[in-house]
């Protein structure tokens, strides 16, 4: 009885960890998320002094954000 137990609490841990791990998937894959990163990598990079790189970063973060609303 015990480990039958052990093998159903297994089951269901593991239908969860996967639940959980698509959502992930699902919010780091999303164009907006893509979009924030990708604004806060140009913000650090034109901070850092490089703006053609910078504004490279911005671009792709503004078509990300395009393509968001697309969706």
């Amino acid at each position: 009885m015990y480990i039958k137990n052990i093998l159903v609490l297994k089951k269901v841990w593991i239908e969860v960890k996967d639940h959980n791990m698509e959502t992930i998937k699902e919010i780091v894959n999303h164009p907006l998320s893509k979009a924030v990163v990708c604004g806060v990598i140009g913000g650090l990079i034109l901070a850092h002094g490089h703006s053609m790189m910078g504004g490279m970063a911005f671009g792709i973060g503004i078509r990300e954000f395009l393509l968001a609303l697309k969706k």
